[in-house]
């Protein structure tokens, strides 16, 4: 009997505001993620190559430092460093949005000693100090009762802690405060697309573009929505406007990498992780699924260096360990393999498709005592839905018992 197939491991989920990626489905061959969206049916309009003009990448840092500042009430200095943002990505939505606080501050729409409170209220939120944060934004409520700025923070908390109806009940609540307000229909329409409600979150996200054509994010979550609903050719023209709305922005190039790899267009997918890591060089997850596009184009020195890279920056990253680990078994290095596999159960064990790749390793290095036990492991840990391979590994524990020796 021969040894079994190896499982790859594949991370397609798409990604929202308020979305997290999902572990891979082991399968004979590469599959998507438990999670993942349904395959997107239809044509797809051909689309321009990303933009590849030098980005500055500093943004994000301006940001949370500011933040960090306004939490600490030096709130001059915090809107230096929120202008610094903007110069170096005018586009960025959490600095705009900090930047209208402040200028509602200067036109009296808040006062001046709301915005310590919710800058320290996501703070606390961050480190899961949930009484403190709903403390501080009774604060600023309490300040500036009618702002929707105020409301939006505790539903952003509680989406944080999990409580999307009372989060939702929140965002209705912004909606009815200002309908001109498009980051209240923006942020309702992410809170009901993580319910699961996209036609609802679709009708959000069409408001909050009416109310502002130049919305990068609204196109961008759009996208992710129309694509959970299989319409391939909308979600990837949302994608697209996203990008050209914010050519610096990483999300809606990843995000349409991810629908060109479910429509099987492997150079186009790896054309747009390219673009994406261009734009943040720590981006792990881009290297990740550029390494799944080399590896489907047949090209696996490409595809293992990106594994490596995806495993270097966040450290670690099992399902980046696991496909580097078979590509080594496909050259033999048994060794550095089930090096491979056992990191990756170390970072997660229930990550049990690691531990059948690591049996396979052992089987094909012969070293099939090794190779017996850690079958057992395997078929000890695995669920129904590994049961076509766990009857695989049964019938190859009873073949390698049979063996001499």
């Amino acid at each position: 009997m021969k040894v079994p197939m190896a499982v790859h491991l594949s991370v397609t989920t798409f990604v929202g505001l308020l979305t997290g990626c999902g572990g891979g489905s082991p399968a004979p061959t590469n599959q998507s993620s438990t999670t993942a969206p349904p395959q997107a049916q239809g044509s797809v309009a051909p689309i321009p190559a990303p933009a590849s003009a030098p980005i500055p990448l500093n943004a994000d840092a301006e940001y949370d430092k500011g933040a960090a500042l306004a939490a600490a009430g030096k709130l001059d200095e915090a809107r230096a460093s929120f202008a610094a943002a903007a110069k170096a990505d005018p586009q960025h939505s959490a600095v705009a949005a900090a930047l209208a606080m402040f200028r509602d501050v200067d036109e009296n729409r808040l006062p001046r000693e709301a915005v310590q409170p919710l800058f320290r209220a996501m703070e606390h939120a961050n480190a899961k100090r949930w009484t403190e944060a709903h403390a501080d934004v009774d604060a600023a409520i309490a300040s500036a009762p009618k702002h929707v700025r105020t409301h939006t923070t505790r539903a952003a908390i509680l989406i944080e802690q999990g409580r999307l109806e009372d989060a939702l009940k929140i965002a209705n609540q912004v909606v009815e405060l200002d309908p001109a307000f498009a980051e209240g229909h923006f942020n309702r329409g992410a809170i009901l697309a993580e319910m699961g409600r996209h036609d609802a979150a679709i009708a959000d996200y069409n408001r909050a573009i009416a109310l502002d054509p130049n919305f990068a994010d609204a196109y961008r979550n759009r996208g992710s929505a129309y694509t959970f609903k299989n319409d391939a050719n909308a979600a990837m023209a949302d994608y697209t406007r996203a990008h050209e709305l914010h050519p610096r922005a990483v999300e809606p190039l990843y995000l349409r990498g991810q629908l060109q790899a479910v429509l099987g267009k492997w150079k186009e997918a790896s054309e747009d992780y390219t673009a994406a890591i261009e734009r943040d060089p720590g981006h792990a997850e881009s290297y990740y699924e550029r390494g799944l596009a080399y590896q489907n184009l047949g090209d696996p020195e490409r595809a293992i260096a990106d594994y490596s890279k995806a495993i270097d920056i966040p450290g670690p990253f099992p399902a980046a360990l696991v496909n580097r680990g078979l590509l080594l078994m496909q050259r033999k290095d048994y060794d550095a393999a089930i090096a491979d596999f056992d990191n990756a159960l170390a970072a997660d064990s229930t990550m049990v498709i690691a531990q059948y790749n690591k049996a396979l390793a052992l089987d094909q290095a012969g070293r099939s005592k090794d190779a017996i036990a850690a079958y057992r492991t395997f078929i000890k840990q695995a669920s129904r839905e590994h049961a076509a391979i766990a009857a695989q590994a049964r019938q190859r524990v009873a073949v390698l018992e049979k063996q001499p020796g």
